[in-house]
């Protein structure tokens, strides 16, 4: 059965990231230094495609019910709020000003880890630039394997390539040059006058880029912000009065992290700083994410943030 839409109470990513460009808020409290860890050689081209990659109708079929939830919260601007099942949805995260034109960042992934929840989606990081891009790339977590994909908001509304998080993917993609293990992926426009995206991701092994997707048009989404985020949907769990995603992540201990954010502005690539990006929300309440232990940190402003429990 697929889930039910989330009724409309306030808008949700839409609105924090309206906030975040609209002016670049001072960050509360103690933001920790960290080394900046050394980005991939960055190719003209890309290599080539994906290893273990699922694209159009095999992709929509392998993401399942999990890709409801997401279609229903962006393309209609749905809220980070509790709807009709009880299903709080909420997010934070880094959000680029207008203007930047690409995005690349180095995300956790967590092959082994399941959720407790049927109902429940995890989806960290995700990731979309600003000024229009026809591409989001989202680490997705469930009661099932594991999953990349790649969402196309210029076409299908839908997820146009899928990838499991498997041995395929973590021989091929994976790294744990900067701690957790983690893969680097870039979306960046490579056709102005299309509006053409290409996203990609870093092959460790071929130390060259693999191309994930590429489309171009109009931007479907509503929004013409862009984010890389920590976002869930998940039922309370009547035991704790937590949501089953933040007992999970304190049973699991799972790393779920962004670092290395790079932004591109007129052909320049350059880390995510408070001059070219936000946090939202600045100073993000537990509460409202029924997670009392959760800890938003801000490692090194603005290109590294990590979520523990």
């Amino acid at each position: 059965m697929r889930p039910s839409t989330p009724r409309p109470r306030t808008r949700r990513i839409v609105l924090l990231a309206a906030a975040a460009v609209a002016a670049i808020p001072v960050i509360a409290g103690t933001a920790f230094a960290a080394t900046r860890p050394a980005q991939p050689a960055t190719p003209d081209a890309a290599s080539g495609s994906v290893a273990g990659a699922r694209y159009g109708a095999d992709a929509v079929r392998a993401a399942g019910a999990a890709a409801d939830r997401f279609r229903a919260d962006r393309a209609a601007n749905q809220p980070n709020a509790i709807g009709p099942a009880a299903v709080l949805h909420n997010a934070w995260g880094v959000f680029p000003t207008p203007g930047i034109t690409g995005v690349t960042a180095t995300h956790t992934i967590n092959p082994g880890v399941r959720l407790s929840k049927g109902s429940d989606v995890l989806y960290t990081p995700t990731m979309k630039p600003p000024t229009n891009s026809c591409i989001e790339v989202v680490t997705e977590y469930s009661t099932s394997t594991p999953q990349i994909w790649a969402w196309d908001w210029c076409g299908s509304n839908a997820p146009a390539v899928e990838v499991n998080i498997d041995q395929r993917f973590v021989s091929t993609y994976g790294t744990t040059t900067h701690g957790p293990l983690s893969y680097t992926v870039r979306i960046e426009r490579t056709n102005t006058a299309a509006n053409r995206w290409t996203a990609r991701l870093f092959n460790q092994v071929k130390k060259a880029w693999d191309t994930l997707f590429v489309s171009a048009g109009t931007d479907k989404s509503g929004t013409p912000a862009g984010w890389d985020v920590y976002e869930f949907y998940s039922a309370t769990n009547p035991a704790t009065g937590h949501t089953f995603v933040c007992d999970d992540i304190a049973r699991t201990k799972m790393a779920l992290e962004s670092q290395a954010i790079m932004l591109k502005k007129g052909g320049t690539w350059t880390p995510a700083t408070p001059t070219n990006s936000a946090f939202s929300p600045a100073r993000p309440n537990p509460s409202s994410y029924k997670c009392p232990a959760v800890k938003f940190q801000v490692r090194n402003p603005n290109d590294h943030w990590l979520v523990t429990e």
